[in-house]
């Protein structure tokens, strides 16, 4: 199967592999909803319905929280799709040395959308909220594993980072640890207090998201959102 690539090349890709993925997505989705009829757990409607009609509450609820989520499944998505773009370009450093592109560049996009990802989770499922601190009843080690997760992979991902968005990196980080600060020294289920922790982890979930965006195509063009400028990461093997 000839198709055409980003360049505008002519590329040769085998037809099973996408009818290979075709499958796997039709027989995933398919095993996902046989495990839930047959278990005996919950309804069925409570497991695939929207909440908010399960639990016949207004439309709204939770809106906030729902669209907060978006930031951070896109964050994932355009971090996974700039991961895999990466992989598969024949993109040469522009050093004159003619080396590939290293692979910390795909590993670092492969790590930011990974962690988005697993906070998407953690936000849908209640991972920290609920699950989690059924078992360790308590907040501050969930955090404390998501912070050191984070430190590792911005030391991995430096050299790339460095010459990306590193000031939208700590603009995102700023509301979102200010989120963290107020959720565990402000115990309250106050107006104000939700309306200052919700509203900066809203504001940090999408400046993650845009951050996501800026380090995605700076890796996949050589651009950078900022300034127009050229900026191919260039790290020592």
């Amino acid at each position: 199967m000839t198709t055409r690539s980003l360049s505008g090349q002519r590329t040769t890709r085998p037809r099973v592999g996408t009818a290979a993925q075709v499958v796997a997505a039709v027989v995933g989705s398919a095993l996902f909803f046989v495990v839930l009829g047959v278990q005996d757990r919950a309804s069925v409607g409570s497991l695939t319905r929207d909440p908010t009609v399960t639990a016949g509450v207004p439309w709204y609820t939770g809106i906030a929280s729902s669209v907060g989520s978006l930031g951070w499944a896109s964050a994932a998505a355009v971090a996974t799709f700039g991961a895999v773009v990466v992989r598969h370009q024949d993109v040469r450093q522009r050093d004159g040395r003619g080396l590939d592109r290293p692979d910390r560049t795909f590993s670092t996009l492969g790590g930011l959308g990974a962690f988005s990802a697993l906070l998407w989770v953690d936000d849908v499922l209640l991972l920290h909220d609920d699950v989690l601190y059924r078992i360790v009843d308590s907040e501050l080690p969930v955090y404390a594993v998501y912070a050191a997760l984070f430190v590792g992979w911005v030391w991995w991902a430096w050299p790339v980072l460095s010459t990306t968005s590193r000031g939208l990196l700590v603009v995102a980080c700023v509301p979102l640890g200010a989120s963290v600060l107020i959720d565990l020294l402000w115990d309250t289920d106050r107006d104000l207090r939700l309306l200052l922790e919700d509203g900066a982890k809203f504001c940090g979930i999408w400046l993650w998201a845009l951050f996501a965006v800026h380090v995605a195509l700076a890796a996949i063009v050589g651009e950078d959102l900022d300034d127009g400028v050229s900026h191919v990461p260039s790290v020592a093997p």
